[in-house]
Formats: structure tokens, C-alpha cells, sequence
């Protein structure tokens, strides 16, 4: 067992959940309760630009430390064959799943650059699943 990927597997877990977490609260506790409770008030515009505020730094960190630990990870695996590589069925897997890590990273700036925006966070979120589903489907090569 090798001590440096398990440290990296254990921070790509729990930068994982920090993301994904930070984005289903948001996605389904934070959007809807302060829809119900606020309306269209400037009050609820003014939260969710805070909620927003205040979870853009963990889920970038976040997103970089899974860009970071999940380098660390691949090169454990003898199929890995390098960055946005297509020798073989898994480092396409993981090629695609790359290019999702960026389409999220591209949503939490656009959210940060523009107005609060409930469509960037169900699109991240969606981002995110299916970076997990081509997580397993590598898990199970």
C-alpha cells in the first residue's frame, strides 16, 4: 500500500463531497427555501449571492484539489496513458471525465463573473454526476 495514494484518494473523497454536497444544498435546500420563504425579494437575490460568496472558494479548491489528487491517483494505474489520451478504454474514460472537471471549473467562475444564476448550479450539479458516474465506470475497468 502505498501511503502518497491513499492520502490522494482520501482528499479526492472528501474534496468530492465538499463540491457535490456544497452544490445539492444549494441545488435543493438553499434555492427552493429561499424562494418560498423570501419570493422574489431582494432579501432572497441577496442570500443566494452570499450562499453563493461564501461556497465558491471551497468548491474551487475543491475542484482543484480533485484536478491535483486525481494526476496523483491515475498514475497509479499502469492503464493511464496520460493526460486527454485515447489508447485505451480507460484513459478515454478518463479523458472525458477531464473535460467535465473543466466544464465545471468554467461554471464556478462563470457563477463568481455573473449574477447569481440557479441554472449554473443544476448544471454543475449535473456536471458533477456524471463525473462520478465515469469515476465508476473506471472503479469497475
Amino acid at each position: 500500500m502505498n501511503l502518497v495514494t491513499v492520502l490522494a484518494k482520501w482528499l479526492h473523497d472528501i474534496a468530492t463531497v465538499v463540491w457535490l454536497g456544497s452544490l445539492f444544498v444549494t441545488a435543493f435546500a438553499v434555492i427552493p427555501a429561499s424562494h418560498r420563504v423570501l419570493g422574489d425579494d431582494k432579501r432572497r437575490k441577496a442570500l443566494n449571492k452570499e450562499v453563493q460568496r461564501r461556497l465558491n472558494g471551497p468548491i474551487l479548491a475543491s475542484l482543484l484539489t480533485l484536478l491535483l489528487t486525481g494526476l496523483i491517483i491515475a498514475r497509479q494505474v499502469p492503464e493511464f496513458q496520460g493526460l486527454f489520451n485515447t489508447a485505451n478504454i480507460y484513459s478515454m474514460v478518463l479523458a472525458a471525465k477531464h473535460l467535465l472537471v473543466l466544464i465545471a471549473l468554467a461554471l464556478v467562475v462563470s457563477r463568481k463573473l455573473l449574477k447569481p444564476n440557479a441554472i449554473l448550479v443544476y448544471l454543475n450539479l449535473v456536471v458533477g454526476a456524471l463525473i462520478l458516474l465515469l469515476s465508476a465506470m473506471n472503479s469497475a475497468l
